[in-house]
């Protein structure tokens, strides 16, 4: 099976998360993209997200993480986009309603991944879906 590589996947996921925490405690959106591009930039050296790679590999088919990373970059990209607009591009309520887009998003991939494997595996992944009360 070729593929990505799952970090990307579990990269994406944590970055977006760890943007939204930021943007709902500071409501700085220059500061929520600073967070952003900081885990997509290091999410490899992070202990917790390795050991959610590799059980994320463990568990779903290369292919199925090619699908689910082109998805979550999309939403990644669309949130960047507007975290990165120039001051006063968008108002409050705007990114307010990017930040629950992109953690709807997620949710909804852990979603699936979850329903193809029957429960995420313990560590990262089902604590992502505690944290942020995915439906």
């Amino acid at each position: 099976m070729g593929g990505l590589d799952p970090s990307l996947i579990v990269t994406a996921i944590s970055a977006i998360l760890q943007a939204t925490q930021t943007w709902y405690a500071h409501k700085d959106a220059r500061q929520a993209a600073e967070e952003l591009d900081k885990i997509i930039g290091s999410g490899a050296d992070d202990p917790e997200l390795v050991e959610a790679m590799a059980q994320l590999h463990s568990f779903v088919p290369a292919e199925v993480i090619d699908a689910l990373l082109a998805r979550i970059e999309q939403q990644w990209v669309r949130y960047a986009e507007v975290l990165e607009a120039p001051p006063g591009a968008f108002t409050e309520a705007e990114i307010d309603a990017a930040t629950q887009a992109a953690k709807a998003g997620v949710c909804r991939e852990l979603q699936r991944l979850r329903s193809i494997t029957g429960a995420l595996p313990p560590g990262k992944l089902s604590q992502w879906w505690e944290l942020y009360k995915c439906p």
